[in-house]
C-alpha cells in the first residue's frame, strides 16, 4: 500500500475504531493523550500498526498491545499470534484480559480482540491534525 493510501486508511480506521480524547478525572483540566485502536481483525490491526510506524512515526518502546480473550482460548497461543501480526515483542504486551462469555449461543471470537495503545501527547496531537487536514472531522479532539 502506498503512503497516501495508508494515510487515508489509517485515519478512517482510527475514526471508526479508535479511542478519542478523554478527560482524566483524577486531575483537574487534564486529558489522556493516548492513541488506542481496538479490533479483532488481524488485517486492520496490522494496517493500523503500519500507519503508526510510517505516518505518525512512533517510538517503538512506547507501543503497547493488550488482548481480550474468552476463557476457553489458549492465552499463550493468542499472545504469540498477535505478537507476530503486530511485530510487537511480548514484553510490550499489557496483561491479557480473560472474559467470561455472557451468552453461550453466540459463536465466540477465536482470536480474541487486540488493543493497540500508544501514549504520547505529541503523537496524539499530530494524529488530530492529520484528521482535521485530510478528513475534515474534529470529533471532540483538540484544535
Amino acid at each position: 500500500m502506498n503512503k497516501n493510501n495508508l494515510l487515508t486508511a489509517g485515519l478512517i480506521a482510527y475514526l471508526c475504531e479508535g479511542t478519542k480524547l478523554r478527560k482524566n478525572n483524577k486531575y483537574k483540566n487534564t486529558y489522556y493523550y493516548s492513541i488506542e485502536f481496538t479490533n479483532s481483525n488481524p488485517f486492520l490491526i496490522k494496517l493500523f500498526v503500519e500507519f503508526l510506524r510510517t505516518i505518525v512515526i512512533i517510538k517503538e518502546p512506547k507501543l503497547k498491545c493488550q488482548i481480550f480473550i474468552y476463557n476457553d482460548l489458549k492465552k499463550e497461543d493468542l499472545e504469540s499470534f498477535w505478537s507476530k501480526i503486530t511485530e510487537i515483542k511480548l514484553s510490550n504486551f499489557n496483561k491479557t484480559i480473560i472474559l467470561k462469555p455472557k451468552n453461550m449461543t453466540n459463536k465466540l471470537n477465536l482470536r480474541g480482540t487486540c488493543k493497540l495503545r500508544y501514549h504520547d501527547k505529541s503523537a496524539f496531537l499530530k494524529l488530530n491534525k492529520l484528521i482535521i487536514k485530510n478528513i475534515g472531522a474534529e470529533l471532540n479532539l483538540i484544535k
